[in-house]
């Protein structure tokens, strides 16, 4: 059984909504399903240090070009020039959409093509990069700071088909979707990153992805939500709902979580 719970109105601490929780009753008793009256214990984090950001939810965001990496800037929230306004190619999207071919299913004889998507997330510099984060569980989503390393250079994402041969009364082809997509997957990364003469980091700004990238690979268009710190070097990722370094956002771009 599937516990929805939640904690808000605590001074000092973020609020806390979830279903994660699970009780497994064993029997009844008198009328009462056993354990009664169980206790979870619920995760609730402090508010320590929110700082201002940039945060954005970006909507079904076209894709300039497929086939080849096209730069977005977070501190501008648009493409680079001549796609957008922006001018730091923080993350690089590279797009590619094929088929391995086409398959007929049976008994209707209906042409399938196979398709075979990959969304690839990239960076402009060396030790730039992305790792992938589990959720807390509470208000705060994710950890109070970015790791200092694990970074890696490159996300690749794929949406792709497989065919399997299913026998009910005929021999029929069925094809059945993967995905490397998740709602439940969260990130940090790192951009404009600096090194110095011994190769280690001198200047870096750091971020985080709630949720995983979306890409509607039909219409060539992306989404995802991040918050990106704009102070050097600092990994504190405790965003403050009352600071959003972006102005004016459309109703669809603001997102209001810490």
């Amino acid at each position: 059984m599937t516990v929805a719970y939640g904690a808000s109105s605590l001074a000092g601490f973020y609020d806390s909504i979830g279903t994660s929780a699970r009780i497994q009753f064993t029997n009844v008793v008198a009328g009462k399903w056993q354990p009664c009256n169980p206790v979870l214990e619920l995760r609730v984090d402090r508010i320590v240090n929110p700082i201002p950001m940039y945060a954005r939810a970006v909507r079904e965001r076209k894709i300039p070009m497929t086939g080849a990496p096209v730069g977005f800037d977070l501190m501008v929230g648009d493409w680079v020039a001549p796609d957008g306004k922006g001018k730091t190619g923080d993350l690089l999207f590279t797009c590619v959409k094929k088929t391995n071919g086409v398959v007929l299913t049976d008994p209707g004889k209906i042409e399938r093509q196979l398709l075979d998507n990959t969304l690839a997330i990239s960076f402009s510099n060396e030790e730039d990069g992305i790792q992938s984060v589990s959720a807390t569980g509470s208000g705060l989503r994710l950890p109070r700071e970015a790791p200092t390393n694990g970074y890696s250079p490159k996300l690749i994402k794929r949406d792709f088909d497989t065919t399997t041969n299913v026998v009910v009364i005929i021999s029929e082809t069925k094809v059945v979707r993967h995905s490397d997509f998740s709602r439940d997957t969260n990130y940090f990364f790192r951009v404009r990153t600096k090194t110095g003469d011994k190769g280690n980091i001198t200047n870096a700004l750091y971020g985080k992805i709630y949720g995983d990238f979306n890409a509607n690979f039909r219409d060539g268009r992306i989404g995802f939500t991040y918050y990106l710190n704009p102070e050097p070097n600092s990994r504190n990722m405790e965003y403050d709902l009352k600071q959003n370094l972006f102005t004016n956002l459309p109703p669809l771009e603001q997102f209001s979580a810490p």
